[in-house]
């Protein structure tokens, strides 16, 4: 039996954002072609430990955080310490003479300076790297892991996200940037250190291959729901998300306005939000009803009409657009929202940019129960259209190995 690794700093239970969504998806796609799957989980994150180790069968193999971090004196630490202090010398240097910007500087990193000094150490003393046939590196700046295998091992990076300058997606919608932001050539280095490469929409696949030259295919998190049955029509719109920056920014845009247009148009709406960003949002709207976090994001979905995803900026791809396309809900979304999920335009999706823009597609589905029929049937066909896309394109690319 064939072996594939996984390599993620996020997990897979509990699967409660669209990033955990994707790596477990990517390990049981392989899991149900007979695949023999293992996981490294550097635990930057809080997990379930015994639901987690169960869906790998045993095969869960956990760098704590701290020992991430824990500093000892060999060859591998003090090449990386030089490394790490010869590019901050030389960035300084290149601000000097202007060839980056104050922003570039304050803003960009290194490629290797946040999986922790101490990651391949440990990951060494985990798995045997000559065991695998495939292994799968979530995040771009995850990647100096892929260094422990050689040539026989098939390579991919899950890339999740286009980190370079990612810090002027926040600039741009006039919040300071979080996270991790890379400088282009330091994702290129990193990007060609796999074989394959993983991109979640149309732009960054193109931006990906483009710059690094190598193999680069649409992949993304396929949810496993049927579509649901027809109900009564409740005027009730769903959003769900995590609690990161750029979801607050936009449902509190959402709410103030365009909200209020639905509602001066139809008073009956309801907006009901869950997931994690609940506890974050605060509204004294009588229509707006926060449920908290959520078991099942099916059961969600049942409990209202309409999805909405404001979403303002960001990139890759929003898994819970495309979940509710997976079974058939009528969606509403911006173009950040609906980012990977446009093309080819089917009509399966109705798009709004302005406040105005997207009240009015909210508006239109409520009074138009055809308009709603119709969305519904056109994006169960589309999404199905993608799955075997997407699918294909992934079983074609590793089919050799």
């Amino acid at each position: 039996m064939k072996k594939v690794l996984i390599i993620t700093p996020t997990p897979t239970h509990p699967d409660t954002a669209g990033n955990r969504k994707m790596v477990k998806y990517l390990a049981s796609f392989f899991k149900e072609r007979g695949y023999e799957v293992h996981c490294l989980y550097l635990a930057f994150e809080q997990y379930d430990k015994a639901a987690m180790k169960a869906f790998f069968n045993g095969h869960l193999f956990e760098i704590a955080k701290d020992d991430l971090y824990r500093t000892s004196f060999n060859l591998h630490q003090l090449s990386l310490r030089l490394r790490l202090k010869w590019f901050r010398v030389a960035v300084r240097l290149k601000k000097w003479l202007g060839l980056i910007g104050q922003d570039d500087f304050l803003y960009n990193s290194h490629l290797d300076q946040h999986i922790g000094i101490n990651a391949l150490d440990a990951a060494r003393k985990l798995i045997d790297p000559k065991a695998y046939d495939i292994v799968v590196c979530e995040y771009v700046w995850m990647s100096s892991l892929l260094s422990l295998f050689g040539s026989k091992t098939f390579k991919i990076i899950d890339t999740h996200d286009k980190f370079s300058d990612r810090y002027k997606v926040f600039q741009e919608l006039g919040k300071k940037p979080e996270w991790i932001s890379l400088y282009p050539g330091e994702e290129k280095r990193g990007l060609k250190r796999a074989d394959l490469i993983l991109a979640l929409n149309e732009n960054e696949r193109n931006y990906f291959s483009h710059l690094t030259g190598h193999k680069t295919i649409l992949f993304g998190c396929l949810p496993g729901y049927s579509p649901l049955p027809r109900k009564s029509f409740e005027k009730h719109l769903l959003y769900i998300a995590s609690a990161n920056e750029l979801n607050l920014l936009s449902i509190n845009w959402f709410i103030k306005e365009v909200f209020p247009l639905v509602q001066e148009s139809d008073p009956m709406v309801k907006l009901i939000i869950g997931g994690r960003i609940s506890s974050k949002v605060h509204s004294d709207n009588p229509s707006i009803e926060m449920i908290g976090e959520i078991e099942s994001a099916l059961d969600f979905y049942k409990s209202g009409d309409i999805v909405i995803n404001p979403e303002l900026g960001g990139t890759g791809l929003k898994i819970k657009t495309l979940e509710a396309l997976s079974i058939g809900m009528p969606i509403v979304a911006t173009t950040s929202g609906a980012a990977g999920v446009m093309q080819p335009n089917k009509d399966h999706i109705l798009i709004g940019n302005t406040s105005v823009d997207l009240a009015g597609c909210i508006i239109r589905l409520l009074k138009d129960e055809r308009l709603r029929v119709q969305v519904s049937e056109n994006a169960i066909q589309w999404f199905k259209d993608y799955k075997l896309s997407i699918e294909k394109g992934l079983l074609d690319a590793v089919g050799v190995v």
